[in-house]
C-alpha cells in the first residue's frame, strides 16, 4: 500500500501573503534547484519559506525529509511539515500524512488518523483529479479494514470536526485586468494566440502574464484570495 505522493510541488496555495517579488524570486530559485535535482540547495532555499508559512515549501520539505533528498531522512520532521501543509488544506500533504499514520512512520501508527486524512484528501481534491481520488479512497478502505466500527465512527467525527473548523473559500472568479489599447484585454490576446496555432509555450506565457496581473490586483483588493492565482500560475509549468 505504501506510496508517498512524491511529486514535489512547484507551488500550491500560500498560508501567508508575501510580497510578489520575494515570492517569485526565492521560491522560483528553489523550484529551479528541484528541477536540477540539486536537493541540498532546494532544501536550503525552501526551509526559510516554509518557516514563514509557504505551504508549498512546507510540503516540499516533508517530501525531502521523507525521502532523504538534500537532507538526512527524518520521518518525524517529514510529518511535522506535512502536518503544517495539511492543516492549511493542501491535499497532497493530507494524503502523505495519511500514509505516515497508516505505517507509523514519524508518528505512532494510528488508523483513525490515517482514515481521517485520506477522507479529507478525497473531499479537498477537485473532481478532475480522479486518479488521486481513487487512490485515496482505496487507502481509506485499507485503513478501515483494520478498524473497529467505533474507530470508524470516531474517524468520521474527526473529519466532520476538521471541515467545520477549516472552511476554505472557493477560487474567486478572474478579475477584469483591463485593456491594453486597441489590442483589447490581455486575456483576449491569449485566446487569439491559441486560435492562431501559436506554440503552447507562447500561450502559457501569455496566460501566466494574465494570472500575475490578477494576483497583483487581488493583493490590493482581497489578499486572502491571492494564493489561488499563484497556484494557477505554477500549475501551468507542469504541462
Amino acid at each position: 500500500m505504501r506510496r508517498i505522493a512524491s511529486v514535489i510541488l512547484i507551488a500550491s496555495s500560500l498560508s501567508v501573503i508575501m510580497a510578489c517579488s520575494v515570492l517569485a524570486g526565492t521560491f522560483e530559485d528553489s523550484v529551479d534547484a528541484i528541477q536540477r535535482s540539486d536537493y541540498k540547495t532546494a532544501f536550503r532555499l525552501s526551509k526559510p519559506l516554509a518557516e514563514k508559512g509557504n505551504v508549498s515549501a512546507q510540503y516540499n520539505l516533508g517530501v525531502m525529509y521523507s525521502k532523504g533528498l538534500g537532507v538526512q531522512r527524518n520521518d518525524s520532521e517529514a510529518v511535522k511539515w506535512y502536518q503544517k501543509a495539511a492543516d492549511s488544506g493542501l491535499p497532497d500533504a493530507q494524503f502523505n500524512l495519511g500514509v505516515m499514520y497508516y505505517y507509523g512512520q514519524g508518528v505512532p501508527r494510528d488508523y483513525v488518523q490515517s482514515y481521517k486524512w485520506f477522507d479529507i484528501t478525497i473531499a479537498r481534491l477537485p473532481a478532475s483529479e480522479y486518479e488521486k481520488i481513487k487512490d485515496a479512497k482505496s487507502k481509506r478502505e485499507f485503513a478501515s479494514y483494520k478498524m473497529t466500527p467505533t474507530q470508524i465512527t470516531e474517524a468520521q467525527r474527526l473529519v466532520k470536526e476538521w471541515h467545520s473548523n477549516n472552511i476554505f473559500v472557493p477560487p474567486p472568479p478572474p478579475l477584469n485586468v483591463g485593456s491594453r489599447g486597441s489590442e483589447g484585454s490581455i486575456d483576449a490576446r491569449c485566446q487569439e494566440l491559441k486560435r492562431s496555432g501559436a506554440p503552447w509555450s507562447e500561450v502559457k506565457d501569455c496566460q501566466k502574464s494574465v494570472l500575475k496581473t490578477e494576483y497583483e490586483l487581488m493583493m490590493m483588493r482581497k489578499p486572502e484570495h491571492a494564493p489561488y492565482y499563484i497556484y494557477e500560475i505554477e500549475q501551468l509549468k507542469r504541462y
